[in-house]
């Protein structure tokens, strides 16, 4: 076939600390010799005029995605949908489908047969992993909900946290975003995934593309999506991170961590440690500089069931997720009543907060230790009126809890102030 002939895909032996991701399973490193049939293109002139960076990704020149951004990391960007991935006419992807469907072994195995696919990319330097994400946005839209007009995305931008922290947190790709027209949607493929998940330890993967600070773009998997978000689960995934920074001259005119180092999102790996012939490598994105106009996308429209528009509520947002990180609150793993107890005992700002990430956990999953770990947290003094009103948030998830109420109606009576942010999470309670 063709792209054995010229087209190729090489893992390299240099090994990645993926640790700063936490949703990060396992991840290699590849060199890909590809066709550039997906790829970015960028409007320079709209850069010149508007000082706007307009972006598409393109499937064989089909837009799967539009990006607006103002050019800065902390700024969000405005994202839309394209004409929709199958109208891309790829036999690849099609190809590639059937080993996502096969249990899952490990990810060599798995680069190899997306070997078809992958060298449908620009060539260069790619980070492949395994990895798990939310079936939602960010921004507490299920996926495929999204509008056919450009809208402004939380996830696509580093995340700036409360001044008690002072940090800003990027590079962790956990949520996802359509690419096909919600008229490809499908019951009766949801309900094969849905039994696929229900009874297999080895669960078949999406593949997704990162585009942004906590985004990715599905390319195969929206069912697979589906039917995570009906289970309440994680989606699990293939994820494709290209080289954020391009081809460099190692003359000395660059920043230092830069010609050294060569990024995937917030994974970096040394040049030296690469094999000679790759140290120069990156994506080069100059072939792809031109003047475009903006798609008018067609993807959205379908009417979607409660149970979709109601599931980002088993999930965080954009926001939530980014505190758990700083803090190291893990979504994936269960914190024990010994470890919350600790926290507890040593009250200091960090600790509340972390207190507060473990409550939206709790809140998000239908842990039973919640109401008692709010109610804990409430009666702490002093605590960070922040993290007082996350733990009223939480408890305002359990209805028709006599002691629930009774301590919001405590609140009340000695609080009435309307800009209090208790007050308003107490106001929501009873007007939802």
């Amino acid at each position: 076939m063709w792209h054995k002939k010229k087209y190729r895909v090489e893992c390299l032996e240099t090994k990645l600390n993926h640790s700063a991701v936490p949703s990060i399973r396992s991840a290699k490193l590849v060199y890909v010799n590809g066709a550039g049939r997906l790829c970015h293109q960028y409007d320079l002139q709209a850069y010149k005029t508007e000082r706007c960076h307009r972006e598409q990704i393109v499937l064989n020149g089909v837009p799967l995605i539009q990006i607006h951004s103002p050019g800065y990391s902390t700024s969000n960007s405005l994202l839309c949908t394209g004409w929709g991935i199958e109208h891309a006419d790829c036999p690849e992807l099609a190809q590639v489908g059937e080993v996502l469907n096969q249990d899952y072994t490990n990810l060599e195995e798995t680069i190899e047969g997306l070997t078809p696919f992958l060298t449908l990319l620009k060539s260069g330097l790619y980070m492949i992993a395994d990895i798990q994400c939310f079936p939602t946005d960010g921004d507490g839209r299920f996926f495929w909900a999204v509008p056919n007009e450009l809208t402004e995305q939380p996830a696509t931008a580093v995340q700036l946290l409360p001044e008690e922290i002072y940090s800003a947190v990027g590079g962790q790709p956990v949520f996802v975003y359509p690419t096909q027209s919600a008229e490809c949607y499908c019951e009766e493929r949801v309900q094969h995934y849905l039994d696929r998940f229900r009874n297999s330890s080895a669960r078949p993967r999406a593949i997704v593309y990162k585009t942004g600070e906590f985004l990715n773009m599905i390319l195969d998997g929206h069912h697979k999506a589906c039917a995570a978000a009906r289970l309440g689960e994680m989606l699990d995934c293939i994820q494709i991170v290209p080289c954020s920074n391009p081809v460099i001259d190692l003359s000395g005119e660059c920043e230092e961590d830069y010609s050294t180092r060569i990024q995937f999102g917030y994974i970096w790996v040394k040049r030296s440690e690469l094999p000679l012939k790759y140290r120069l490598q990156g994506l080069n994105c100059e072939a792809e500089k031109k003047q475009f106009d903006a798609v008018l996308s067609k993807m959205a429209g379908r009417q979607w069931e409660e149970d979709y528009l109601d599931s980002p509520s088993h999930y965080p947002t954009v926001e939530e997720y980014t505190m758990m990180v700083e803090l190291g609150i893990f979504w994936e793993t269960e914190i024990s009543d010994e470890q919350i107890n600790q926290l507890y005992q040593d009250w200091t700002i960090q600790n509340q907060m972390r207190i507060a990430s473990v409550l939206t956990v709790m809140a998000k999953k239908g842990d039973p230790r919640l109401k008692q770990t709010a109610i804990t947290c409430i009666q702490q003094e002093p605590t960070d009126i922040w993290v007082h009103s996350k733990a009223y948030r939480a408890l305002a998830t359990i209805k028709e809890d006599n002691e629930v109420e009774q301590i919001f109606i405590d609140y009340l009576v000695e609080h009435s102030d309307p800009s209090d942010p208790i007050v308003q999470e107490i106001d929501q309670y009873w007007n939802k």
